[in-house]
């Protein structure tokens, strides 16, 4: 009995031998860290997009048809003075069409059926970092928006707060959910090795009348629930690279709104490794439970 590789051999003959019960625990620990890698997922790209937002920040000015050349370049020197703006392009009627057709080409025919070009002529206005702050942001926009020839004033930063919102919202979110699924995923566990230690309670008793260590006897079933655990995270995580693969192909291949809706970057290769040691370590500790219990009541 000192052979090491003992606990492997019996954890995967018990695994073989309960094959239905280790199959559908391998699927709920699957589903459950399916849904739970989803929310990483998707807080991820949350943060990615934020971060490249935050990055490329700028300031929307757009200007009334009936703007003159006088106000335009009145607007131009103001924005040469603000020590605030590091940069600022003008954009033109046509600049506005072009990109629009580039972005959304299955809806390029638009303006055309409508006759005109419905998009006005713009300024983009990068500011410095320190000067992006809503305090700061907000002193601008309303000294923009009074000038002459402007008809409306957009900052992206307002797209980036709702952004953080959105990712504070989805990480609540995901916890809460990750709480319950590996509750259920626990839940399972548990009693399917209690199952199989039931199922082997004349052999465990046997090792036990010849003076088996409660280790000893403990071990494959540790081994099979660690087991159990990391083939559930496995599946788990190969459903969720299957499901962006079909987004990515549906955004290439699918209606232009999702196109809209951006490309997906699977999980980080330390996001991987965190998902499978959970699921490696709640099989294990689940499976730990149900033998303690069970050796302590049979007793």
């Amino acid at each position: 009995m000192r052979d090491p590789t003992y606990f492997v051999r019996e954890a995967l003959i018990g695994l073989w031998r309960s094959r239905g019960s280790t199959l559908l625990t391998t699927l709920t620990i699957g589903v459950s860290f399916y849904l739970l890698g989803g929310f990483v997922l998707l807080s991820e790209n949350l943060v990615r997009l934020g971060s490249a937002w935050k990055q490329e920040a700028m300031v929307q000015i757009f200007l009334a048809e009936s703007v003159s050349e006088a106000q335009r370049q009145a607007l131009e020197a103001d924005l040469a003075a603000d020590p605030g703006v590091t940069a600022f392009r003008y954009r033109t009627r046509e600049d506005a069409l072009e990109t629009f057709s580039r972005v959304f080409e299955s809806l390029k025919d638009l303006p055309r059926a409508l006759a005109t070009n419905p998009f006005p002529a713009s300024y983009e206005v990068a500011l410095r970092e320190e000067d992006r702050g809503r305090a700061s942001l907000e002193v601008r926009l309303e000294r923009w928006r009074v000038l002459a020839g402007v008809e409306e004033v957009q900052a992206d930063m307002d797209w980036i707060d709702s952004l953080r919102r959105l990712m504070r919202g989805v990480q609540a979110a995901g916890a809460g959910l990750g709480v319950l699924l590996v509750a259920s995923a626990l839940f399972t566990i548990i009693n399917v090795i209690s199952l199989a230690a039931h199922a082997r309670r004349s052999e465990i008793e046997i090792m036990q009348m010849v003076g088996a260590t409660s280790t000893w006897i403990s071990g494959p079933y540790w081994v099979e629930g660690a087991v159990q655990g990391l083939l559930g995270g496995a599946v788990g995580l190969g459903l969720l690279r299957l499901s962006v693969w079909g987004f990515e192909w549906a955004r290439a291949h699918g209606p232009a709104f999702l196109a809209m809706a951006g490309s997906l970057t699977f999980l980080s290769p330390r996001s991987v490794i965190g998902l499978v040691a959970a699921s490696t370590l709640m099989g294990f500790a689940g499976s730990a439970f149900a033998v303690r219990r069970f050796l302590r009541y049979s007793n």
